[in-house]
């Protein structure tokens, strides 16, 4: 259902849908908090390690023109 979406959609999606089931009653506000929570704190895990992967990436690209420049002096 989600995997086709980019992944801010996606979150965008699942607030939507929890927002849904709480307006329709079918999640308490508890329940409604408690998921929130989840969604944010995911959203921020998610965040974390993108751009540990692009620090990673950059890093790497860096280390790449150093040796390429090495080579061509």
């Amino acid at each position: 259902f989600f995997l086709g979406l980019p992944l801010v959609s996606q979150a965008s999606e699942l607030r939507l849908l929890i927002d849904m089931l709480h307006e329709n009653g079918m999640v308490s506000e508890e329940q409604y908090g408690r998921l929130l929570a989840e969604l944010e704190q995911n959203q921020q895990k998610l965040l974390i390690r993108k751009t540990r992967r692009s620090i990673c990436l950059i890093g790497e690209a860096v280390r790449i023109v150093s040796y390429a420049k090495s080579r061509i002096l």
